[in-house]
């Protein structure tokens, strides 16, 4: 690791700054992957790896422009992720029965919460500028829109339902870390 700190800072010209940065990112680079393949084997044991997939990707589109509830420890993010993706995967689906007229006012009112709620970021990360505000409500926009097209086009099925209800636990989890962002 020494190395690398080396050849950043004295080969590439890049100052404590930059490297704290670089850092940071390669560290979330590597703790998100390894908590995603966590999850998908946990998944995959329970019968539910296609779920998963979908609901990842749907999470992972509209996470990284929304934010969300952020945990200094990686076993209780990783334990909070697992719960959320549980709920969305297998106890929702299994427990509430939606009709296509309910998902698509749903993901209506979902594109509205996200229009309204600022993302909420990391305390380890700069604050975003207006304007990167803005792009992150418009591409969370985009990805809620382009899945209720999504939704309306093919029938429920176990993926969708699995995302349909990752986006909804998603919008939960941004109005709870507005909140609690609000009263600190």
């Amino acid at each position: 690791m020494r190395y690398v700190e080396k050849l950043i800072k004295e080969e590439l010209n890049f100052s404590d700054a930059d490297y704290r940065k670089i850092k940071y990112v390669g560290d979330v680079i590597f703790l998100e992957m390894s908590k995603i393949i966590i999850l998908l084997l946990f998944f995959s044991i329970v019968g539910k790896t296609k779920e998963y997939i979908g609901a990842i990707i749907i999470l992972l589109f509209i996470r990284t422009n929304s934010g969300g509830l952020h945990f200094r420890s990686y076993f209780l993010c990783t334990l909070v992720s697992l719960g959320v993706l549980v709920l969305s995967i297998i106890i929702l689906p299994a427990c509430v029965t939606i009709g296509k007229v309910v998902e698509i006012t749903d993901m209506f009112i979902c594109l509205v919460i996200s229009l309204f709620i600022s993302p909420v970021r990391s305390v380890y990360r700069d604050e975003a500028s207006k304007e990167m505000i803005k792009k992150c409500h418009e591409k969370v926009f985009v990805y809620i829109l382009a899945f209720m097209v999504v939704l309306y086009i093919f029938p429920l099925n176990s993926v969708t339902e699995a995302m349909f209800w990752t986006v909804n636990l998603q919008m939960i989890q941004l109005i709870i870390a507005n909140m609690l962002r609000r009263h600190s």
